[in-house]
């Protein structure tokens, strides 16, 4: 009689037993699978997190906003968040222009880019014009018109994104910086309004 009462106890708890541990064994492999994407291992310090640096050739886009910019992989379109110590004047690669980009993912999921390498045949050394000009207006959200001293001229105005152009009077005094391009188009590498 007393075994009869004791087997469904030790099938209870049997059974019990090995749903715990089915669900024990995921959380494990999948904690494991983390860290060998992280890059860490079990022996490094958990709060130490090292991301895989990786290196290949695109083709810059243009600038994404006054942090990041995008380029063209072979597989994918990247938006790259512009690590520190990066010092690139971005105005003056034009799309399409091959270059070299060390980046990795960080913890927030973004890529961020490290170095960046523009082969020196693709940078070309542009002569930039500094000089004063009155504000016409602006002809399209891609384009301004100015009156320099010499001539009325049209400035793409590409990588200059900080500026409310709407805001500024016809007629304004300001100091702008601008190259001439392969195709003959100004285009606007600074500006500054003078009020």
């Amino acid at each position: 009689m007393k075994i009869i009462k004791f087997i469904p106890v030790v099938g209870l708890t049997l059974a019990l037993a090995a749903c715990g541990t089915t669900t024990s064994d995921k959380q494990v492999e999948q904690a494991t699978e983390s860290q060998v994407v992280n890059g860490s291992s079990g022996t490094s310090n958990n709060n130490e997190s090292k991301s895989v640096l990786l290196k290949e050739e695109a083709a810059y886009v243009g600038q994404a906003d006054p942090h990041s910019i995008e380029v063209h992989t072979e597989t994918e379109t990247l938006t790259l968040q512009i690590g520190k110590g990066i010092d690139m004047n971005w105005s003056s690669l034009e799309k399409n222009t091959p270059v070299t980009i060390e980046y990795f993912k960080n913890e927030l999921g973004q890529y961020e880019l490290v170095s960046i390498d523009v082969p020196e045949s693709s940078s070309k050394k542009l002569v930039t014009q500094k000089e004063e000009a009155a504000y016409v207006g602006q002809i399209d959200v891609n384009s301004i018109e100015v009156h320099t001293e010499s001539e009325t001229i049209a400035l793409q105005v590409g990588g200059i994104k900080d500026v409310d152009w709407g805001s500024i009077e016809k007629g304004t005094p300001i100091l702008i910086e601008y190259y001439k391009n392969e195709v003959g188009q100004y285009v606007l590498t600074s500006v500054k309004v003078n009020r």
